[in-house]
């Protein structure tokens, strides 16, 4: 991992870490998001997961293991210290959660399920973390992953342009800009939320919820703006990928401002067909 990147989720999980384990409707959130993203309901994820065992990989402060709770064992994995300590807080009497500080790249084991959701655009080469994540996965198991999509060319041109600034930017000055975007985010949304979404999918990130938290809600525009790092992906990407790690997809959805692709990790002697 970068050491930008780890430095950068350092400061991260250091100021809103606790935020994420405590704002239940951001949790509530973060699991509909997913499920929806990756062509599951609740009941078929517990179903997938129950008795396997479960990676995540950027677990982060570990927000997203209490949605893997029902898996034989989920480990959580991420470079940052200060978030797997925040997630070894939370979990700390749950047996079968168990929480790794190492960077993902010198990190070995076998698992049923791995997943890596909204973290490999954020390492040096999206596709190589990609494919580490995948010579995790047992044979006939499991991946699940999800990159930042490329968007129009307005919204790609205004994200080089901020981010060009922001991301050289010292993390109280990114900070305070973080927060103008969510100022104008709320704005925004207060006179006409169909704007405001107009704005955030088509000019810049002005992240707002009126149902999150403050702090996670600065959190979300923070994690864009502050991060060095953040590849955007074509689907034609995607699908090439799919083929060179001989993955079968049975899921792919794309969204507004991401590819999520749940797929089955194919031994040496099957191979996709198509």
């Amino acid at each position: 991992m970068a050491t930008e990147t780890k430095d950068t989720f350092n400061q991260i999980w250091l100021k809103w870490g606790h935020a994420t384990h405590i704002d239940g409707f951001f949790r509530a959130f973060q699991t509909n998001w997913f499920l929806k993203r990756f062509g599951l309901t609740y009941s078929e994820l517990n179903a997938l997961i129950g008795g396997k065992t479960v990676l995540e990989v950027g677990t982060g402060s570990g927000a997203f293991l209490h949605t893997l709770k029902g898996a034989k064992h989920a480990y959580g994995l991420d470079q940052s210290y200060i978030g797997v300590k925040i997630a070894r807080y939370y979990f700390e009497d749950v047996s079968n959660v168990i929480i790794i500080n190492q960077d993902l790249m010198k990190f070995a084991g076998k698992f049923d399920i791995v997943i890596a959701d909204q973290v490999l655009h954020h390492l040096p080469d999206t596709y190589k973390a990609l494919e580490k994540s995948v010579s995790l996965v047992k044979p006939g198991g499991i991946i699940m992953f999800y990159v930042y999509k490329k968007k129009g060319l307005v919204r790609e041109f205004m994200d080089n342009f901020l981010r060009f600034f922001t991301t050289r930017l010292s993390d109280e000055h990114c900070l305070l800009f973080s927060e103008g975007m969510l100022w104008v985010g709320k704005c925004l949304t207060e006179i006409n939320l169909p704007l405001q979404r107009w704005v955030y999918w088509n000019l810049f990130k002005c992240f707002y919820n009126e149902h999150f938290c403050r702090s996670n809600n600065l959190r979300v525009n923070f994690d864009w703006y502050s991060p060095k790092i953040a590849h955007r992906h074509t689907v034609k990407e995607v699908y090439k990928w799919l083929k060179k790690l001989n993955l079968e997809s049975v899921f792919l959805h794309v969204g507004e401002s991401g590819i999520s692709v749940r797929a089955y990790v194919l031994s040496q002697q099957e191979t996709v067909v198509g």
